[in-house]
């Protein structure tokens, strides 16, 4: 379920917004939440199970405190609100969702369900649990599956984008924050954009039908989030049900599909029929072009013969000549080869002199490829750290393992005031490391970042970084 939040009634609320998630902590909603088998796949301990990833830190709205306000929030969760903070999930990633109980008892009555990167209100605190609201379900979650305060801040841009609906009829967008600046296009009233950032009265934006970058007034847009939020059990089985009537309707198209591909078979019999007949049609032709081709032969090797005889008394003319050069031609051979062997010693140092930066250009050729959890394909998807490993692995490189966690434990540690492109740098998720890039230089990265971005570049400080690791 998803819900457009306006940035224009930002105000200070009285909840506090999360995102569905749960952390890798033993203990947390025993009856509710699923810890995964070896491999990609996942065990079900309860009603739920799966696999969730990240989550971001969604903002907070007039419509958040209007929630808090009015839900019915238990005497207990009152006494220990967490009013204005914010707060967003860190999702083990074999997690497809955590439950919504009626009260905070693992043993409770499960009301509803908050998938990945769910976003919702704090209302209080009951114990080892929130008492939240989201979407039309208001219950309890383990304090376990959600993060709060500035960490959880740190996901914000990295899953959610800030959308702007234009509100004036041919509202130009300009190259730079200045009404005399170029106008690039205009805006149709109701088109909706990307708000990359706010600055002065202005809005960077990104423009999707004219693939472009530029700047409008702020003023002119209606901004908000796109969050998703939590789904309860009616609404569950309304999705349910919608999902299997489009599976009967694309069996239905699937059939359809059969019978016009047995009609394209039957036409393609009858076109092979009809070729067949201009196939000997052809065949007659081509045996009367041969016969002429046969005589113009017979003509073609006398001369054949005259030319090679000829051909031979050259030969040996030049044999003659060539003798004569072979002394000093070897003479020359030899300083040249010396000359390639020199040139080739050199390139191979240089090789070798530049190896991490080797490393960073060979990944950049990988932007814009789809990130793919569990893979490690550079060009059909990759997450994280099989990004780098496939990387490393291609530019003759073993990294110590396939998570994160494990390829922060090989290498050497440098500083990171002493990064050099080719290193490795490495982030912590919930207090564990949970993310590795390649750094690029100029304080860049290049990183499988998630499933709506995939292979991409961003600042190596956006996250302040746990460790660096070179490995060439």
């Amino acid at each position: 379920m998803k819900k457009l939040v306006l940035r224009a009634t930002t105000a200070c609320l009285v909840g506090t917004t999360v995102a569905a998630g749960m952390t890798m902590a033993a203990g947390a909603d025993d009856g509710n939440l699923v810890l995964p088998s070896a491999g990609a796949g996942n065990t079900t301990a309860d009603e739920n199970t799966a696999a969730l990833q990240d989550a971001r830190v969604p903002e907070k709205t007039a419509e958040a405190v209007e929630t808090a306000d009015t839900a019915a929030e238990p005497e207990a969760a009152k006494e220990e609100s967490l009013a204005g903070s914010q707060a967003i999930a860190a999702l083990a990633e074999d997690l497809e969702y955590v439950n919504i109980r009626a009260a905070a008892d693992d043993m409770a009555e499960s009301i509803g369900k908050m998938y990945d990167r769910d976003v919702a209100t704090v209302l209080g605190e009951e114990g080892i649990f929130y008492y939240v609201t989201s979407g039309s379900v208001t219950g309890y979650v383990h304090k376990d599956c959600v993060f709060v305060g500035e960490e959880a801040e740190n996901y914000t841009d990295l899953y959610y984008t800030a959308k702007g609906t234009n509100t004036l009829e041919g509202l130009h967008v300009r190259t730079a924050p200045d009404d005399m600046a170029e106008a690039l296009c205009q805006l149709s009233s109701g088109e909706v954009v990307d708000v990359l950032e706010n600055d002065g009265g202005w809005s960077k934006i990104y423009y999707a039908d004219g693939d472009l970058e530029g700047y409008v007034h702020s003023d002119c847009l209606l901004s908000g989030i796109d969050y998703s939020y939590a789904e309860s059990n009616e609404e569950e089985a309304i999705r349910l049900a919608e999902e299997a009537e489009a599976a009967a309707s694309a069996a239905e198209a699937e059939e359809a599909a059969r019978e016009a591909e047995e009609a394209a078979q039957a036409a393609e019999a009858a076109a092979k029929a009809a070729a067949e007949e201009a196939e000997a049609a052809q065949k007659a032709e081509e045996e009367a072009a041969r016969e002429e081709a046969e005589r113009a032969e017979a003509e073609a090797e006398a001369a054949r013969e005259a030319a090679e005889r000829a051909e031979a008394e050259a030969e040996t003319r030049a044999a003659e000549e060539a003798e004569e050069e072979d002394e000093d031609a070897d003479a020359g051979e030899e300083d040249e080869a010396e000359a390639e062997e020199e040139s080739y010693n050199s390139a191979e140092s240089y090789s070798d002199s530049s190896k991490g930066q080797q490393i960073a250009n060979y990944a950049l050729q990988f932007v814009g490829n789809p990130y793919v959890w569990g893979g490690t394909s550079l060009t059909n998807g990759a997450d994280c750290s099989g990004f780098v490993m496939s990387v490393m692995a291609d530019c003759g490189i073993s990294v110590a393992g396939r998570t994160a966690a494990a390829q922060s434990q090989g290498g050497v540690s440098v500083s990171s005031d002493n990064l050099q492109p080719g290193d490795l740098i490495f982030y912590t998720h919930g207090g564990s490391v949970g993310h590795v890039a390649i750094y690029i230089g100029d304080g860049r990265i290049v990183h499988a970042a998630n499933s709506r971005r995939g292979i991409t570049t961003d600042s190596a400080f956006y996250q302040t970084p746990y460790k660096c690791v070179r490995y060439y």
